[in-house]
């Protein structure tokens, strides 16, 4: 019974984490655009 909770309880984990990652580079990414831009537009 705990084995096949643990199991169920590592998925969400995994996807969050992933989520988390998506983030961090999607605002990353975002922030190097507004950079950019601003340093082409000065």
């Amino acid at each position: 019974m705990e084995k096949e909770q643990e199991i169920i309880e590592e998925k969400p984990n995994s996807f969050w984490r992933r989520v988390y990652f998506a983030v961090i580079v999607f605002t990353f990414i975002v922030i190097t655009a507004l950079w950019a831009f601003s340093r082409y537009f000065s």
